[in-house]
C-alpha cells in the first residue's frame, strides 16, 4: 500500500480504539472523526511514538489497546530498523522493575512481518538486537521487554539458551504461581533452534501448552514424537472454550499416533465433541492407531477397554472390513488374534426376528415406528450399542431405535410402556452397559439438557451397578458449575428406588461440601420418608442393602468347577474362603478350566458388593453414631428385625455397646451382642 493508504489505515485504527463500538452510532462517529483529518503528511517514526503513547496513556489499561493489525500500516510508514525501534521501546510511565510495557505488541510482526523477512534482513534485525538484548534485564515476575521475544522469534538460539537454562525447574510451578502466564517462557523456549532442547526445556520447567499457537509450534518442533505432552496440557484446562481452541490445533495432526490421545481426550477432557469428531472423520489413522492400545488387553487400563470398545462401536456401524485390513497388516501377529476376537466375536445369543420376537415387544415396536411426534437422535446410531438382552435372545437394530426412541418419550415419573417392560424382562446387566454408553455419549455431545433423556434413561433402567458409577459424578458436578445436572443426578437415583441407590441419595444428603445439593439430597429423603409414611430415620434403618446375602450372612460366588463362599473379615473388610478353607481377600482370576459365563458374572457381582459393603460401613458408622448422641430408641421388634437379623448390621452393631430401657426411658441394663449366629432371642427390650 502506499503511504497515504498507510496512514489512513493508521488512523483508522487508532479512532476505532477511541470508541466504543457498542456505543450508539459507533460506525458513524468514526467516519466523521475520519472525513475530518487530512492524509498527505506522513508522520516519522518520532510522531508514530508520540502518538501511540499518548493514546496508550489514554486508554486508562495496563494492556494494549491496539490490534495486530497495526503493524501493517506501520511497516509500510516505517523502515524495518525503524518499525523494530518502535516495538522496543517502552510507554513512558507505565513501566517499572517487573513490568515493562511496549508501545505495541510483537505478536503482530510474527503474523504479518516476520514470514515475509529475507536472509538478509534478518541478519540486520539480529544486529539491531544484539545491542539491546541484556539478559538481566529479565524480571523475576511480570511482563519481560519485547527484546526477548523478538530475538526468539529471529533465531539468536544460544543468547536465549543462555537465559532459559539459568531458570530454576521450578520458576512456573505452583497453582497461585502466574509467572508464566505474564512472562511467556514458552515463546522464548520455541526460539532454541532444536526440537530437542525445546521438548527438554519445555518439559523440565514443565510448562503447559495453553494456547493454540503453542500447540502449533510445539508440533512443528517435535512432529509426533511428543503428542502426549499436548494431551497432558489440554487435559488440564477446565475451561470448555478455551479446551475447545486446544483440541482444534491438535486436530490439524493427520497420524495413527494421535489416535490414542484423541480418544483419551475424549473420554476425559472439557472438550470431548472435537476429539470424538476427529476419531470419526480420520477412520483409518484412528483403527490403526487404536490397534496398539486395545492389544494390552482388556482390564489392562481403561484406556485400553475404552479403544477396544471404540473399535467395537465401529465395527457394528459397518466398519469391520477396514478393522480386518488393518490388522492384518500389523507385523507383530502376537496378540492381532486375540483382539481380533474380541472385536468380531461378541455375545453368542441370537438376535430375535419376526417369529422369535416377543408380542409385546412386537406391537411396541410397530407402534413407535408409525408415531411421527419424535425423530431419532442424530448423536447416537443403534448399532452402537450391544443389544439388550431378554432370555437368551438380544433385541435387533430396529428394536433398539425403538427403545432410544421411547426413552426420548420417557419421564422419570412416567416411563414409556416400552421402558417399563424391559425394566422387568430384560436382562439387568445388558441395560446397565446400554444406559451408561448412553449417557456416557451424551456426556461427549455436551450434555445438552434438550437430550437429557440420555441421562435420565440411567434412572429407568439401572440397577445398584449404575447407582455405583453415578454417584461419584453427581458429587462432583456442583463444582463444575453443574448443579442442574447433579439435582438429576439424585432423581435417577431416586427412580432407581433399590436400598442401593437410596442409600446413596443418604450418603449425599449427611456429608458433602456443596451445601445446595446436600439440601436437595435431605429434602429428596424427607420426601421418601413421607411417601412412606416414616420419619427420615425409620427410612433409614430400612433402605440398607443385604448384599444379596442369605439369612445366615454367607454368599457363594460360582465358577463352575470350583466355588468360594463370602466372609465378612476384620474391620468389616469382605473376604472370600475356598473349598479348601483358605481366606482370600479377593476372588482369584478365572482359570482355564472355570466356566467363564459364571465365572465371569460372579468376579461382577464380587466387586459390586465389595463397593456396596464399603458404602455401607462409611453411611451406616455415622448414622449409628447420630443417633447414639440424639438417644434414638427402637421397639425390640425393629431392633432384631433391623439390626440382629441384617446379614451386614449384625457385624456393626455387636461392635456397640447398647442399652435397655423401661417405659419410663430409664437404663435397666447394657449388653453386647454375642459372635454368635443364630441369635438368641432377647428379652430385654433395646
Amino acid at each position: 500500500m502506499t503511504k497515504e493508504e498507510a496512514l489512513f489505515w493508521f488512523a483508522a485504527i487508532i479512532e476505532t480504539s477511541k470508541i466504543a463500538f457498542r456505543a450508539k452510532n459507533a460506525q458513524k462517529k468514526l467516519l466523521s472523526e475520519l472525513a475530518g483529518l487530512s492524509f498527505t503528511e506522513i508522520p516519522d517514526l518520532a510522531q508514530i511514538t508520540a502518538i501511540l503513547c499518548q493514546e496508550n496513556l489514554n486508554s486508562y489499561s495496563y494492556y494494549q489497546c491496539f490490534p495486530e493489525e497495526i503493524i501493517l500500516p506501520l511497516i509500510n510508514l516505517l523502515s524495518l530498523s525503524e518499525l523494530v525501534e518502535l516495538m522496543l521501546t517502552e510507554q513512558p510511565n507505565l513501566s517499572g522493575q517487573n513490568f515493562h510495557r511496549q508501545i505495541i505488541s510483537t505478536d503482530g510482526f510474527r503474523r504479518f512481518v516476520l514470514i515475509y523477512l529475507k536472509e538478509p534482513d534478518r541478519n540486520a534485525l539480529k544486529e539491531q538486537l544484539q545491542s539491546q538484548l541484556n539478559l538481566t534485564r529479565w524480571p523475576p515476575a511480570g511482563h519481560p521487554p519485547e527484546v526477548f521475544f523478538l530475538a526468539a522469534m529471529v533465531g539468536m538460539h544460544q543468547e536465549l539458551l543462555t537465559l532459559v537454562e539459568s531458570w530454576p525447574d521450578d520458576t512456573y510451578i505452583g497453582k497461585e504461581n502466574y509467572s508464566a502466564y505474564y512472562q511467556k517462557p514458552q515463546e522464548i523456549i520455541f526460539g532454541l533452534g532444536t526440537a530437542n532442547l525445546v521438548e527438554t526445556q519445555i518439559r523440565r520447567l514443565k510448562l503447559p501448552l495453553t494456547n493454540p499457537a503453542y500447540i502449533r509450534a510445539w508440533l512443528a518442533h517435535t512432529e509426533y514424537q511428543a503428542l502426549d505432552w499436548v494431551c497432558q496440557s489440554i487435559l488440564a484446562v477446565q475451561n470448555k472454550d478455551e479446551a475447545r481452541k486446544l483440541v482444534e490445533a491438535f486436530a490439524l495432526v493427520k497420524a495413527p499416533e494421535a489416535a490414542p490421545l484423541m480418544l483419551e481426550l475424549q473420554q476425559s477432557s472439557k472438550a470431548p465433541q472435537v476429539a470424538g469428531q476427529w476419531l470419526e472423520e480420520n477412520l483409518i489413522h484412528s483403527i490403526q492407531g487404536l490397534i496398539s492400545i486395545a492389544k494390552q488387553g482388556k482390564g489392562r487400563g481403561k484406556l485400553a477397554d475404552a479403544a477396544l470398545e471404540w473399535l467395537r462401536t465401529m465395527k457394528r456401524r459397518g466398519h469391520g472390513g477396514l478393522i480386518q485390513a488393518c490388522l492384518d497388516r500389523v507385523v507383530e501377529t502376537e496378540g492381532s488374534a486375540a483382539l481380533s476376537a474380541q472385536i468380531f466375536v461378541e455375545a453368542d445369543y441370537v438376535l430375535f426376528d419376526d417369529q422369535t420376537t416377543p408380542d409385546w415387544l412386537k406391537q411396541a415396536v410397530i407402534d413407535l415406528q408409525n408415531s411421527k411426534k419424535i425423530k431419532p437422535p442424530t448423536w447416537i446410531a443403534p448399532t452402537d450399542f450391544l443389544p439388550i438382552q431378554i432370555g437368551e435372545s438380544g433385541l435387533n437394530p430396529e428394536q433398539m431405535a425403538a427403545v432410544i426412541l421411547a426413552l426420548k418419550q420417557s419421564q422419570l415419573d412416567k416411563p414409556h410402556g416400552l421402558i417399563s417392560s424391559l425394566k422387568q424382562q430384560a436382562n439387568s446387566q445388558s441395560l446397565d452397559q446400554f444406559v451408561w454408553k448412553l449417557f456416557e455419549r451424551w456426556l461427549i455431545e455436551g450434555g445438552p439438557s434438550k437430550e437429557k433423556w440420555g441421562m435420565i434413561a440411567l434412572g429407568l433402567l439401572g440397577s445398584d451397578a449404575i447407582a455405583f458409577k453415578l454417584t461419584p459424578l453427581i458429587k462432583v458436578w456442583p463444582g463444575e458449575s453443574q448443579h442442574p445436572r447433579a439435582v438429576l443426578g439424585l432423581q435417577c437415583l431416586r427412580a432407581i428406588g433399590t436400598d442401593t441407590a437410596l442409600m446413596q441419595i443418604n450418603g449425599i444428603a449427611q456429608k458433602l461440601k456443596f451445601k445446595g445439593l446436600k439440601a436437595k439430597a435431605q429434602e429428596c429423603m424427607e420426601q421418601i420418608a413421607q411417601d412412606r409414611g416414616l420419619t427420615r430415620p425409620q427410612l433409614e434403618d430400612r433402605i440398607v442393602p443385604d448384599c444379596d446375602l442369605n439369612e445366615r450372612g454367607t454368599r457363594t460366588f460360582d465358577f463352575g468347577p470350583r466355588q468360594f463362599q463370602f466372609v465378612l473379615g476384620e474391620n468389616m473388610k469382605p473376604m472370600v474362603r475356598d473349598s479348601a478353607g483358605t481366606l482370600k481377600p479377593d476372588l482369584p482370576k478365572p482359570g482355564v478350566r472355570d466356566d467363564a459365563d459364571l465365572a465371569n458374572q460372579a468376579v461382577t457381582d464380587w466387586k459390586l458388593m465389595k463397593k456396596q459393603i464399603s458404602d455401607l460401613v462409611k453411611i451406616q458408622a455415622v448414622r449409628l453414631e447420630q443417633a447414639m448422641v440424639q438417644g434414638r430408641r427402637w421397639p425390640l421388634g425393629e431392633f432384631e428385625l433391623l439390626f440382629v437379623h441384617h446379614p451386614l448390621m449384625i457385624n456393626l452393631v455387636r461392635l456397640l455397646l447398647w442399652g435397655s430401657y423401661d417405659e419410663a426411658g430409664r437404663l435397666t441394663q447394657t449388653f453386647r451382642l454375642p459372635k454368635i449366629k443364630p441369635m438368641p432371642t432377647l428379652t430385654m427390650k433395646p
